[in-house]
């Protein structure tokens, strides 16, 4: 299964569940494929605001000139790594300068 620019649109309360209804959607052993953003100062909106759980806002303006907020996490390695100990083996990290993959297998 892969899974382009939807990681960061998911709260971090919300990620647990996320994760599990994505597995078991994929057979016993399978592989599942990330693909999101890295927060690059310049190149993304900035961060406008952070709730209480840590997820992070942007502010985005639509061509008739509205503003709306966008929720927009940017996690680390580390933090995916944690949320997938216990749902996941072969898992493959790979940073590059704006974007991230991750690749595993399911247990």
């Amino acid at each position: 299964m892969f899974g382009g620019f939807i990681w960061s649109q998911i709260k971090l309360q919300d990620l647990n569940s996320f994760i599990s209804i994505v597995n078991d959607l994929v057979e016993s052993s399978g592989t599942i494929v990330f693909m999101d953003n890295i927060y690059v100062e310049g190149s993304n909106h900035p961060i406008s605001e952070k709730d209480a759980e840590g997820n992070t806002y942007q502010v985005r303006t639509l061509e008739n000139g509205t503003k709306h907020k966008v929720l927009k996490n940017f996690p680390t390695e580390e933090f995916i790594r944690q949320l997938l100990v216990g749902k996941a083996t072969n898992i493959e990290f790979i940073t590059l300068r704006y974007y991230w993959f991750l690749k595993y297998t399911i247990i």
